[in-house]
């Protein structure tokens, strides 16, 4: 839904949503709407969008020569679809797997609990004070 809902923008503008140093994941705190997607490449796309009138004027190229970006074919829209989405896969963590299995963490509660156990046995209950026994309403020994 996202990637159909971007895909009227060019390519510089995904190449720039993508970038992980200056794109929107290093703007937002948390997985990004795509409202909040769109209102980044509508940003930068009011930024690239006067450069891309001047070079198509030809007193300018005369000036600054031409357009030093390669125009982008629609292999490289969809590459960079890909990184769009890749990231947003990356940034939901679907990808990454538990540190461990079911049965490791089982394994690893059975002999904490098991160590707990012989912990106990070892070691004395704690004493109350006299303050927490007088709470309990427990019958005076004797």
């Amino acid at each position: 839904m996202a990637s159909e809902s971007l895909s009227e923008f060019p390519s510089e503008v995904l190449e720039r949503l993508c970038n992980p140093k200056t794109g929107i994941v290093a703007q937002s705190t948390f997985l990004p709407s795509i409202a909040e997607m769109r209102k980044f490449c509508n940003r930068e796309w009011d930024i690239l969008s006067p450069r891309a009138i001047a070079d198509n004027h030809d007193d300018i190229k005369q000036l600054y020569g031409p357009k030093s970006d390669p125009v982008h074919d629609e292999e490289h829209r969809a590459r960079m679809i890909q990184k769009f989405k890749d990231l947003i896969r990356e940034i939901s963590g679907k990808d990454k797997e538990p540190l461990m299995t079911k049965e490791e963490y089982q394994a690893k509660a059975e002999e904490t609990l098991s160590r707990w156990a012989e912990e106990a046995k070892t070691k004395s209950p704690p004493k109350l004070s006299e303050a927490a026994l007088a709470t309990l309403n427990l019958p005076k020994e004797g």
